[in-house]
């Protein structure tokens, strides 16, 4: 699922985003914060779940609201995990997805 957002400074910069059954490809800049990032997945879910009630992870770190795709230092198509409303970080990333 390809979204298309006013986050993005270029096309081809975006970063992957995993759960158990999606991954979201959110187009990005360096100053786009990881609120933006959630509200972006928010939005692609319709809505249903509110950026409140996620977390994104880079490994095994728990990424800041206010944090940066710049501050983590991201690339290209880096992948990020998201959980939604208490679910592990464990059963996403092995969810083979």
């Amino acid at each position: 699922m390809l979204l298309t957002s006013d986050l993005a400074m270029d096309d081809n910069d975006y970063i992957r985003i995993k759960n158990k059954k999606q991954t979201f490809f959110i187009p990005v800049c360096g100053k786009t914060t990881f609120l933006e990032v959630k509200t972006e997945i928010s939005k692609a879910l319709n809505e249903s779940t509110s950026p409140d009630n996620m977390k994104l992870y880079r490994e095994e770190k728990e990424m800041v609201d206010a944090g940066t795709c710049a501050d983590q230092e991201m690339k290209c198509s880096d992948l990020l995990y998201v959980t939604f409303d208490g679910e592990a970080l464990d059963g996403v990333k092995n969810s083979g997805n």
